[in-house]
Parts: structure tokens; C-alpha cells; sequence
């Protein structure tokens, strides 16, 4: 065992036990602290309500009074006059370019008043992990000499991030969020990689694991949303841009952006599958425009509709990618510094 080899076995053994019982107790309590105060300041982004089919406010009909009603005594986040605002990456991709950046001290936060969104809580928890994954991994392998004694003191630290994150999983309805995840989730298993430290392998696989499915499952709600008789509540009388087709454009360029760069063969989710997913999303809003054109009983404003709700659509879906080519290429995405 390293530097206590000249000692006798049964005070090795008692040394080992004892360092693996106060370690692991240390570690757990200590992340389970860190989740608990970070929690406190999260500021959710959408709500289960907050779906592409969902009629606007200012809507005609039934529909649109039901849900302008709703909203008046709503807490959801995605009840605000520009819904389309809830699939907008904006700053929230920045995240992604603060992966080395110090992990958030929860009192000075709070002090500070400081609210954000779930994916930082993420990286802020899964940069501590790793850091102090690596510290400790590479400390047993060089004073025991035995890689074991890790997996047995860290295993709680792991299993107390890992349910709490599976919990938070199943309650969240941002997709992008899932998906900024993903992406973080994918930057640290880089990072580790090039540190040549494996200790976290096998917990960041089953978070890939945890995540695609809970991403898939976020994105056919979305799609479910955009189903035949949708276009009856989503239908204003008015030739302008649609509400849903802004909040499809705002999604897809978002989901569009976050995936320019990402590995196409993880093993887990093809790249392939995701495009797919996107096509099936765009034939039903595609659909659903043609039925609220034809709902016009004047032909040539149906046709003036279709123009400029594709155009947005165009243009939006355009911005994005001229916008991703120029972040990626310009080297300005997420580092994987040591």
C-alpha cells in the first residue's frame, strides 16, 4: 500500500478502512450541501405548458380567452406575452464557453441575489465533481496505490449528484436545457479524457444515458403539440407571423446551434436520429401552416401568410447557422482547458 507498506497488514487494512469511512462521509455530505444550497437560486426557463402548440393570448376563439384566463393565475414561466422567448438560446449557450471557469460559491450568490437557470447549477456541480474526482483519484493512486479505494470513497459523493440529478431530470420540461446538458455532459467526458484521469467514466455515460431519453421524450411532446385541429386555436384572422411558427423557428435554431459542433458518432444518440426528429417537427408545423392558410376566406391573404411565416421561419433558421459557423470556427465555443 504504497507508503504504508512497512506497516504491519491489519494496521494497513484499519488505515484504508478508516480513510475510506471519514472520506466518504466528508465528500457526500459535501456535495450533497453544495446541491442543496445552488438549488435554492434555480430560476426555471419553461413549465410544462410551454409547447409549440399552445394558442396565443391574443388568439380568437375559445382557446385563445381559455388560456388568456389561465395565464392571469399561472406561475409558469412560459406564460409571458413573447412564449416564443422560452425557446431562445441566447446568452444560455455562453455556459457552454464557462466550463473552467471557478465553480459558483453558493453564500456569496446568494448574498449577491443571483437566480440561474438549471443547466449552470450543472456545470457548476459537475465541475467540482470532476475537479475533485481527479484530485482524489490521482492522491490514491499515488499514496495507496490502489485505484479501489477511490471507487469506494467517492461512490456516495456520485450517488448523491446522481439522484439528485435524475430527480431533476424527470421534473424538467426546458428542453434546451436538457439539451445544454447534453452538451456539458459531453465537454466533461473531453475534459477528463485529456487529463488522462478515467475515474468518472462510467457516471458520465450513465448521465448521456439519462439525458437522450429525457431529451427525446421533451422534443415528441413538442411535436405532439403540432397535431390536426391544432390550427383551429392557434388561428388569429391575422396575416402576420403565427406565434407557433416563431416559437418552431426560435426552437429550431436553438437545437440547430447547440449541435453544429457536437460529435455525430457518441455511440449513444446519432446524429442522424437527431436530424430525423427535426424533419418530423417541420413536416407538422409545415402542415399546420397550410391548414391555418386555408382558414383565410380570402385566398390571397392565406398565400401572403404562408410567405411570411416561411420567410421567418427561413431567415431565423439562416441567422442560426451563419451565427454557429462563426462561434465554432472563430474558436470562441467551449474550451477543455486542464
Amino acid at each position: 500500500m504504497g507508503v504504508v507498506s512497512t506497516c504491519c497488514a491489519l494496521v494497513a487494512l484499519q488505515l484504508r478502512a478508516e480513510y475510506v469511512d471519514v472520506m466518504s462521509k466528508v465528500l457526500s455530505g459535501h456535495f450533497k450541501t453544495y446541491l442543496t444550497s445552488l438549488e435554492k437560486m434555480v430560476s426555471p426557463v419553461a413549465g410544462a405548458g410551454d409547447v409549440l402548440g399552445v394558442a396565443d393570448a391574443s388568439s380568437g376563439g375559445v382557446a385563445g380567452g381559455v388560456n388568456t384566463m389561465m395565464s392571469l393565475f399561472s406561475k409558469a414561466p412560459g406564460k409571458a406575452a413573447n412564449a416564443e422567448r422560452v425557446f431562445e438560446l441566447g446568452d444560455r449557450i455562453n455556459v457552454l464557453s464557462q466550463l473552467n471557469q471557478p465553480a459558483i460559491i453558493p453564500h456569496m450568490a446568494e448574498v449577491e441575489g443571483k437566480r440561474f437557470q438549471y443547466e449552470v447549477i450543472f456545470r457548476n456541480v459537475h465541475k467540482l465533481l470532476a475537479d475533485t474526482a481527479s484530485s482524489e483519484f490521482l492522491f490514491c493512486l499515488d499514496f495507496w496505490e490502489d485505484e479501489g479505494i477511490f471507487k469506494e470513497l467517492f461512490a456516495p459523493a456520485v450517488a448523491v449528484v446522481e439522484g439528485d440529478l435524475a430527480e431533476a431530470v424527470q421534473n424538467q420540461h426546458d428542453v434546451l436545457c436538457v439539451l445544454l446538458m447534453i452538451r456539458l455532459n459531453s465537454e466533461h467526458r473531453a475534459l477528463m479524457a485529456k487529463r488522462r484521469v478515467p475515474c468518472l467514466d462510467d457516471y458520465l455515460d450513465r448521465i448521456n444515458l439519462m439525458l437522450w431519453p429525457r431529451f427525446k421524450v421533451l422534443f415528441d411532446v413538442q411535436a405532439s403539440s403540432i397535431r390536426p385541429g391544432v390550427e383551429r386555436s392557434l388561428f388569429s384572422g391575422s396575416v402576420e407571423v403565427a406565434g407557433v411558427a416563431r416559437r418552431y423557428a426560435a426552437l429550431a435554431a436553438s437545437c440547430l446551434t447547440l449541435m453544429a459542433d457536437h460529435d455525430s458518432d457518441d455511440g449513444i444518440f446519432k446524429a442522424s436520429s437527431f436530424y430525423e426528429m427535426l424533419e418530423r417537427l417541420w413536416a407538422a408545423i409545415f402542415d399546420t401552416l397550410l391548414r391555418m392558410s386555408n382558414m383565410f376566406k380570402d385566398r390571397r391573404q392565406g398565400i401572403i401568410f404562408l410567405i411570411l411565416n416561411y420567410n421567418h421561419i427561413k431567415t431565423t433558421l439562416r441567422a442560426a447557422d451563419s451565427s454557429a459557423a462563426q462561434r465554432y470556427s472563430s474558436g470562441s465555443g467551449s474550451g477543455s482547458g486542464s
